[in-house]
């Protein structure tokens, strides 16, 4: 990812597709977020709050916090001429 850092931002478009979240940075840029959320090969899908599990009772654990999925976030800055100026990643 750290090689998308100065390409202009229609790579990441193209590539990435549109980003979740896009943040101004009071410079004319923006700060662009991809959030990824998954369940780990060969384990179920995260459970949501007040989904019924296999026994019929309602879930109560978020995806964030359950042991059977991973979220990956990346971000980018891009100055106010659409040139990635750097990446930040982070996957719990």
């Amino acid at each position: 990812m750290a090689s998308f850092v100065g390409q202009p931002s229609s790579e990441l478009l193209a590539r990435l597709g549109t980003p979740k979240l896009r943040i101004p940075d009071g410079k004319g840029g923006q700060t662009w977020t991809y959030i990824d959320e998954s369940s780990l090969p060969g384990r179920s899908a995260p459970i949501t709050p007040g989904s019924p599990n296999a026994f019929g009772a309602s879930a109560s654990r978020p995806p964030a916090t359950s042991a059977a999925g991973y979220v990956s976030k990346r971000e980018f800055d891009i100055d106010a001429a659409g040139v990635i100026t750097r990446y930040r990643g982070s996957r719990r």
